[in-house]
């Protein structure tokens, strides 16, 4: 997303379309990588915040928990030129939705939120009036290996 000036100084979000790149896996689609040419990814976070209410005062106390996940939601299309279902493109799309481990990503702008893994929390094929196109979206967390400290 990106946000641009309107009119005053009201701000509304404009979505970028930009290529995302899953990054291949071996034993899926031949390890090639899926390029969703005009993805259009939208993301939010929430801070984990812990208030407690305090008998006699006025405010609560806050207590900064974590950071919290950035929750992602891309959707698009997938289409091919001339007539007939994308069907083997879908096939590969769907092999990369049903993983069930992270994926590697590059996206200009996910990557320089310091967003470089995924995982699939969700997929949806809306319909779509065209015959040589299907209608995707999924949403998504952002994923880092877990460190553990001794």
């Amino acid at each position: 997303f990106c946000l641009s000036r309107g009119l005053g100084d009201v701000y509304k979000r404009q979505p970028i379309y930009q290529p995302l790149i899953l990054e291949g896996i071996k034993g899926v689609a031949d390890g090639k990588d899926l390029v969703l040419e005009s993805a259009i990814v939208e993301i939010n976070k929430s801070k984990e915040i812990v208030v407690t209410k305090i008998q006699g005062q006025e405010k609560s106390v806050k207590e900064h928990i974590s950071d919290g996940d950035w929750q992602i939601k891309v959707s698009g299309m997938i289409s091919q030129m001339g007539p007939g279902y994308p069907l083997d493109q879908v096939k590969k799309y769907n092999a990369f939705m049903s993983l069930n481990e992270p994926l590697s990503i590059t996206h200009e702008v996910l990557n320089m939120m310091g967003i470089t893994e995924i995982v699939i929390t969700g997929v949806e094929y809306p319909s779509s009036t065209f015959n040589n196109a299907q209608v995707y979206g999924f949403s998504a967390l952002d994923d880092e290996p877990l460190i553990v400290k001794a």
